[in-house]
């Protein structure tokens, strides 16, 4: 029997545990992993939790704090979830730090790996005519940042002091993508590192015909 632990209300800005989709994107499944160790405001070992990919291959397993959990053929059981239900008020109370050394939630540098190894973000921008490249609504760094947050679990700080966004390449004009094609996006973590992400601005109408084809 499995447990499944609720995580607390106050991580969902720093380490969001449950993948979302936008509107034309199929949302995306996290993995269940099961900790290997107690971690402060996270959950005991032994419990059970989805989290997105990116942060078990980035933080969780590489440091042997938590292992894959197999799920079932046909998903869980009913009372598995009742079992969850009995004992997640116990599990998540935030666990009192001991020692200095406790293993913390994910920061910053933990996402960096992550952000270095993310395929390209894709924009689909209806051209102004047929055969323009110049597209109607542009992508701005905000647009990356709630990209990052929507399809990959990475809710980046808007703080400048933080974090800055910087967009490049032969489609950006003022800071801004405005024609289709590719470029790029330069994401500093101030203190931290940098990492280039691929965005890549595609035409509305293919990408729909596309997807339609592939269903």
């Amino acid at each position: 029997m499995f447990i499944l632990a609720r995580q607390p209300a106050r991580l969902e800005r720093s380490i969001p545990l449950l993948a979302r989709g936008t509107r034309h994107r199929r949302p995306k499944k996290g993995v269940l992993i099961r900790l290997l160790e107690d971690i402060p405001a996270v959950g005991r070992a032994g419990a059970v939790l989805e989290v997105p990919r990116q942060m078990m291959r980035a933080w969780y397993f590489p440091e042997h704090r938590a292992e894959y959990v197999v799920r079932p053929r046909g998903g869980f059981r009913g009372e598995d979830f009742a079992a969850a239900v009995a004992v997640e008020e116990v599990v998540a109370e935030p666990i009192a730090q001991t020692t200095t050394s406790a293993p913390q939630a994910p920061s910053l540098a933990l996402l960096l790996p992550v952000l270095q190894s993310l395929p390209p973000i894709l924009f689909s921008r209806r051209p102004i005519t047929p055969t323009s490249q110049q597209i109607y609504g542009s992508v701005t760094a905000s647009n990356i940042l709630s990209r990052l947050s929507a399809d990959f679990n990475l809710p980046l700080p808007t703080d400048p002091s933080l974090c800055t966004v910087d967009l490049v390449g032969e489609a950006v004009d003022g800071g801004r993508v405005k024609r289709l094609g590719n470029a790029s996006a330069r994401v500093v973590l101030h203190g931290v590192g940098e990492a280039e992400v691929r965005i890549r601005v595609v035409d509305m109408e293919q990408a729909k015909e596309q997807t339609e084809q592939r269903a």
